[in-house]
């Protein structure tokens, strides 16, 4: 079930961010300036997924807490997660944090993370992303450049190489 808060919230996102500036991109075609239009609807379309995905992350992790009962062995609280999506852009979510696993269990401590796959903090788009420039680039700071260029959000070279070494285990 969709929530009806997220809903008005997305399209007043999109209203006042994307519809909103229709006029100012047809008059800034129709002087010439694609690449800027070009810019600012890549820009804008970046927000509205960075929008999306925090209103949407956090309900829908709180709906895993409540759907997933504690396993009476393991001791668990709930704490904030920070995920990192495919855009670079940081969203925090609830998550039952297991205090005791067996020592043999190389998975997350947050239940959140073991249901979506997170790596490190790193969603699995980011990963994806992450891993295939740098695949490409022959240094990690060269695909950090290629992510800034193709996503218009920033990372670390330090980042880069984390996430493709855990990607390589």
């Amino acid at each position: 079930m969709v929530h009806p808060a997220i809903t008005a919230k997305v399209l007043d996102f999109f209203q006042t961010n994307m519809l909103d500036s229709l006029k100012s991109w047809i008059e800034n075609l129709v002087r010439g300036n694609l690449y800027q239009v070009e810019l600012s609807i890549a820009k804008g379309c970046r927000e509205l997924f960075n929008r999306i995905i925090e209103l949407i992350l956090p309900a829908a992790a709180d709906q895993i807490v409540k759907q997933y009962p504690v396993e009476s062995l393991l001791k668990a609280t709930l704490r904030p997660l920070r995920i990192r999506t495919m855009m670079g852009h940081e969203v925090i979510v609830p998550s039952r944090y297991y205090k005791c696993i067996p020592a043999d269990d190389q998975t997350s401590r947050h239940q959140v993370a073991n249901h979506w796959k997170v790596i490190d903090h790193t969603s699995p788009g980011l990963c994806d992303r992450t891993g295939y420039l740098a695949m490409l680039a022959p240094s990690y700071d060269l695909a950090r450049q290629a992510f800034v260029k193709t996503t218009g959000d920033s990372i670390s070279t330090s980042s880069v190489d984390k996430v493709t070494t855990r990607l390589a285990v």
